[in-house]
């Protein structure tokens, strides 16, 4: 299933360098009808429609298979209780985990969840993972809070030694 995953993925970023083609499409369909003043946004539209629909497609699956591993990985350990946050940004995709009290478990779940990510065939697209154990979803609100100033924080380190 992975390797299905993968391979659309893969195709689907592919494909939306295939955007122009449509773009030609609406222009040579539209140029006759409306004229050029008309034909002309109307084919960088097709353009820009077909570019962001491959590229967010294939976000979903990335993001969609990340969640599943570690879903799966979790539910082998005995923890059902997480909430999931994935951000996509061009440096890569950031995932946080809010395991929702583990407790005693919690090294355990955070280890499963990093060897999960690390060896999994998307670990190229993550750039940052944070794992917080927290005591009810509550919580939340106030653990994002902190996981954004540490994000920021992490981020500036990164562009000061010139890493992505």
């Amino acid at each position: 299933m992975d390797n299905k995953k993968e391979k659309q993925v893969k195709n689907l970023g592919l494909l939306k360098w295939m955007a122009p083609i449509p773009a030609v499409i609406m222009y040579m369909v539209a140029v006759d009808s409306f004229g050029y003043n008309i034909a002309l946004p109307l084919s960088f539209l097709a353009f820009a429609g077909f570019y962001y629909i491959c590229s967010k497609e294939r976000r979903l699956v990335l993001c969609e298979s990340i969640v599943d591993d570690i879903k799966s990985e979790l539910a082998r350990l005995g923890h059902d209780k997480v909430v999931y946050e994935l951000r996509n940004l061009k440096s890569g995709i950031i995932v946080r985990v809010y395991l929702i009290g583990a407790g005693a478990k919690a090294y355990l779940c955070n280890r499963a969840i990093v060897d999960t990510l690390s060896r999994g065939w998307y670990s190229r697209h993550i750039s940052i993972t944070q794992i917080v154990d927290l005591p009810s979803e509550r919580d939340i609100k106030e653990a994002k809070e902190t996981l954004d100033e540490d994000l920021l924080d992490e981020m500036r380190e990164r562009l000061k030694k010139g890493g992505k």
